[in-house]
């Protein structure tokens, strides 16, 4: 399915499909895997977050939100934890 959000950190992806799925991937997008739901409800938007210098970088890690507005949070796209 075509990607819906995407979110780029140094060499990691994240995609989340018109599904609500959410695909990582490790190698700058040669490969992909889905990431097991973790968070309720359909993911609509992810993005990496902004280092204080204003640069992204994996560190910082990633935000997803669901179509309820609920953040979710993740240092390497593969663990979410609630916020």
């Amino acid at each position: 399915l075509a990607a819906v959000a995407r979110a780029t950190a140094q060499h990691l992806m994240l995609e989340i499909d018109l599904a609500g799925a959410l695909f990582l991937s490790d190698d700058s997008g040669e490969h992909w895997e889905q990431v097991a739901r973790q968070w309720t409800g359909r993911a609509i938007e992810v993005r990496a977050k902004t280092g204080l210098s204003g640069s992204t970088a994996p560190a910082g890690g990633f935000e997803l939100k669901n179509e309820a507005g609920s953040t979710w949070a993740s240092a390497n796209g593969k663990t979410w934890t609630a916020q």
